[in-house]
């Protein structure tokens, strides 16, 4: 793409001449050397200008550099405090919607990961607020016990999603009282005990809460 600098090879466009933003189909290298190479002919399909290539790329910025779309519902203003720089993001009460940077944020006590160009939904409503902690313990004959810590407030439904677990159960629902921790367990059996297993604990369907769990 054309950028800061100056003697551009020019890239094969007879139609409309030179565009600012274009990118090549491809790089040519010189002989077998790892190492882009452009002669000076440009006609050939390394100096053709595609939609796909310029196209691609957009989405590519868009994946590793945009922000992240949190929106959710809050009882009162809050902020999101970046746990690298302390900036913070500040939402009012009711329905939010907010674009934050990349990073790890942590909002009355609780910690996410926000990746570019992703859209969230979070609830931060006192009644709704959930915490989790899992972990795994493994027994005789292929069993393996999966156990949840819960902290927060209010009726949730629990589910656990598992690849290469074979469960009796994988959905619990449970009320939680706000200062009161409470614990709900899984027991399951690995399925081909020469691969590895993992499994996700979603609360309330809501996959940006999710706390994965792996072979220890």
């Amino acid at each position: 793409m054309y950028g800061e600098g100056y003697d551009f090879c020019p890239l094969y466009t007879p139609s409309s001449g030179d565009m600012v933003g274009g990118l090549p189909v491809g790089i040519e290298s010189r002989g077998n050397v790892d190492a882009p190479y452009w002669p000076v002919q440009s006609m050939w399909t390394y100096k053709e200008i595609w939609v796909h290539p310029v196209t691609r790329w957009v989405w590519l910025l868009k994946e590793v550099a945009g922000p992240a779309i949190v929106e959710g519902r809050a009882d009162t203003t809050m902020s999101f405090v970046s746990t690298v720089g302390g900036q913070m993001y500040t939402v009012q009460a009711g329905s939010f919607r907010v674009q934050l940077p990349e990073g790890n944020y942590r909002v009355e006590g609780r910690d996410f990961c926000f990746l570019p160009g992703c859209h969230y939904v979070v609830d931060l409503r006192a009644a709704q607020t959930l915490t989790i902690q899992a972990r795994s313990q493994p027994g005789p004959g292929g069993k393996v016990t999966i156990r949840a810590e819960l902290r927060g407030a209010g009726t949730h439904r629990i589910v656990l999603r598992t690849d290469n677990l074979v469960l009796t159960g994988n959905t619990k629902d449970i009320t939680l009282q706000s200062g009161v921790p409470a614990t709900i367990e899984w027991h399951g059996r690995i399925r081909a005990r020469d691969e590895p297993w993992v499994a996700l604990v979603v609360p309330d369907g809501d996959l940006s809460q999710k706390v994965e769990v792996r072979v220890p």
